[in-house]
């Protein structure tokens, strides 16, 4: 058995290890076309982006890709962001930035890391969240994500809508992912999928 398994493991390993440099390659190119579109963002318009809302209660699903628009956003910040309503009556929210990549465990995976700012029903910025406080789970090869959670009780009380940008410091970072075999460098990319839930403690 012993005899068997050690070509087989040889062979995954070799197999993870070009999927892990095919996905390192394509996110520098990622990294690097993200960093050329930061150089010519458009106005924040909310009339256009602030159009979807999420339901308290229920999971709701967006993305930043290559066609976000990179904008400077009320905080003065300049990224590529996606806009949603806050529900009514929404006193907490959890966020999730999924993984995203293609099969081999973690070894084609990445994912982009949510910061966020609240707005006012007038899109005025209530609180910029440049680097929120976040773990690292929610089911490991099944639904892998980097999780934050918001009160939105007190001193977001008054806002009504979220906006998820990919700051541009995040793209250094990253997280590591035990797969039962070693450790998996996870890059922050500049696009990928968000998920989120708005719940009335």
């Amino acid at each position: 058995m012993k005899v068997l398994f050690a070509p087989f493991a040889l062979l995954f390993l070799t197999a993870c290890a070009g999927v892990q440099a095919d996905k390192m390659v394509r996110h520098k190119a990622e990294v690097e076309s993200y960093t050329a579109a930061l150089r010519s963002p458009v106005a924040f318009d909310a009339a256009s982006i602030c159009t979807a809302s999420a339901k308290l209660g229920d999971w709701y699903v967006t993305s930043i890709s290559k066609e976000t628009p990179v904008m400077r956003t009320p905080s003065g910040m300049v990224a590529a962001a996606a806009c949603v309503g806050i529900p009514q009556g929404a006193t907490e929210l959890r966020l999730n930035s999924n993984g995203v990549g293609n099969g081999l465990a973690f070894y084609g995976t990445t994912i982009a890391f949510a910061s966020t700012q609240f707005l006012s029903a007038d899109f005025v910025l209530i609180e910029d969240f440049p680097k929120p406080e976040s773990f690292a789970g929610e089911g490991v090869l099944s639904g892998f994500a980097v999780t934050s959670d918001y009160d939105l009780s007190k001193r977001l009380s008054s806002a009504r809508y979220m906006l998820i940008y990919v700051n541009p410091d995040s793209l250094e970072g990253g997280v590591k992912v035990m797969d039962g075999l070693q450790q998996i460098w996870v890059p922050y990319a500049p696009y990928g999928e968000f998920r989120m839930r708005f719940l009335r403690k």
